[in-house]
């Protein structure tokens, strides 16, 4: 099994967005990962800013096409609130 890996914004809208100039670099990097049964990280607040930032990019569209209660869980959420002492 591969090391856990953090995965950014950034991460997540060039593996998202196949206009995104990185989408093929990172999609080939992520199918290599998950086929050696690596674990992503991410927390909350990239997560909300991907959203954020998918919206501004496509709109509504985005969310019509990835129904959450069809999707499995790619990645393991961090709350970031939870570390703060």
């Amino acid at each position: 099994m591969a090391d856990p890996l953090f995965i950014d914004s950034w991460g997540w809208l060039a593996l998202e967005d196949s206009k995104d100039p990185d989408h093929d670099r990172a999609a080939q990097f992520y199918r290599a990962f998950r086929r050696q049964n690596g674990r992503a990280l991410t927390t909350d607040y990239v997560l909300d800013e991907t959203i954020t930032l998918l919206f501004r990019r496509r709109g509504g569209k985005w969310l019509s096409d990835h129904p959450a209660d069809h999707q499995p869980a790619l990645c393991q959420s961090l709350a970031v609130a939870a570390a703060l002492p």
